[in-house]
């Protein structure tokens, strides 16, 4: 395996890009999509980037939305969380999905309270974008648009989500949810979100050109598994109509006593129904270390499977570290990493050692690319496998 690193490959004077996915389009041009903040979790807005060369050289295109006040005191709709680009070649359509979240002045609880999943559908390789659309399932409100969740109580997110194709051709949309109690009071073991996560499935309807929404099952963990319930889940096919999900989790505040880890669960029906979480871990039956940070599966062409992301030589504390980032074989068969295929993509560095939000494709030779946040910027990762 080699490894050929672009630094600083993309870069946004005074911003920082989050959480990158890519499209390719129908006449081979590449798309990239980017969170960009100005500080933490700031949210200014979306950006798109255009490239003929599959990302030797990329064009801006411009923000495909920003962030905005909505009244004199500061409040905010923000472009919140990252929003992902998926082209869905049978439909003809580029699909951007992304969460819009209010944010109002002087009220932190609106940011716990108030969201709203959206998408939005272009029909000319990602020139344009119509209008957001938003995902209200059937027999729902627009307050109450998907199980579990009610607009001013709790919030659901998708993630920079890793879309995926199910056997039955529908799309695997990554969801996130905020969990409550009996009460309807938000669950915060650690002080801060607790989250269940799931698929969203998405179903061309080519009479209304749009998409036919619905999910199925949430998979959960208990407090004691960890104390940030599961979330920013990504997907594989394995075989059939059988779709492994890896969550990320979190040992926040329980470091002396809980393991930073990755789980995993299995559906055996195209992401409708969900195994019970369970650890994932090495093929030896070791623990996987890792700090609380983004997963990302990539099944290549090849037809081996790979984990993308943080793996720690020793139990993390919470967030961090956030490094090294690691590329590494999925037995497929287990569900398991193999050990002896783990590979460092890219060490802690001065100044550089958050290597979470990353995001991954394949290019027309097999080679994974990686992209990954570097100092407010975005680096190159060719990966040769």
């Amino acid at each position: 395996m080699t490894i050929a690193l672009t630094q600083e490959q993309i870069r946004e004077e005074g911003y920082a890009l989050l959480g990158a996915t890519f499209a390719y389009t129908q006449d081979g041009a590449l798309l990239m999509a980017a969170s960009v903040s100005d500080g933490s979790d700031s949210g200014v807005g979306n950006m798109l980037w255009r490239s003929e060369d599959e990302g030797k050289r990329w064009a801006r295109a411009g923000f495909i939305e920003k962030s905005f006040r909505y009244d004199r005191q500061g409040s905010m709709v923000k472009m919140g969380g990252n929003a992902a680009l998926y082209a869905d070649a049978a439909a003809e359509v580029i699909l951007f999905t992304g969460n819009e979240m209010f944010w109002e002045a002087g009220c932190y609880e609106s940011t716990k309270r108030k969201s709203r999943l959206y998408y939005r559908l272009s029909f000319d390789g990602g020139r344009t974008f119509t209008d957001k659309r938003y995902v209200v399932l059937p027999g729902r409100t627009p307050d109450a648009p998907i199980p579990d969740v009610v607009f001013g109580r709790n919030f659901a997110l998708s993630m920079a989500s890793q879309t995926l194709r199910a056997s039955d051709g529908a799309l695997l949309v990554a969801l996130q949810c905020q969990m409550t109690d009996e009460g309807g009071g938000l669950i915060e073991p650690a002080g801060f979100h607790f989250f269940q996560s799931g698929a969203l499935r998405a179903a061309w309807n080519e009479e209304r050109l749009d998409y036919d929404w619905d999910m199925g099952d949430y998979v959960r963990v208990s407090p004691e598994e960890s104390t940030r319930g599961v979330f920013e889940p990504t997907f594989a096919r394995l075989d059939g109509r059988r779709v492994l999900m890896v969550m990320r989790a979190s040992n926040y505040k329980r470091e002396r006593d809980l393991i930073g880890r990755k789980f995993y669960a299995v559906s055996e029906d195209d992401g409708r129904h969900w195994s019970a979480a369970r650890p994932l871990d090495y093929d030896d039956g070791g623990v996987m270390y890792s700090s609380s940070s983004v997963p990302k599966l990539w099944a290549h062409s090849s037809g081996r499977l790979y984990y993308i992301g943080v793996i720690n030589a020793r139990n993390p504390e919470g967030n961090g570290p956030r490094a090294p980032l690691c590329i590494a074989e999925i037995d497929r068969t287990r569900c398991c990493v193999i050990r002896e295929s783990v590979r460092v993509i890219d060490r802690a560095r001065e100044g550089a050692a958050d290597y979470t939000n990353h995001g991954v494709y394949e290019d027309s030779r097999g080679h994974i690319v990686v992209y990954a946040p570097f100092k407010g910027a975005l680096n190159r990762y060719e990966i040769e496998v």
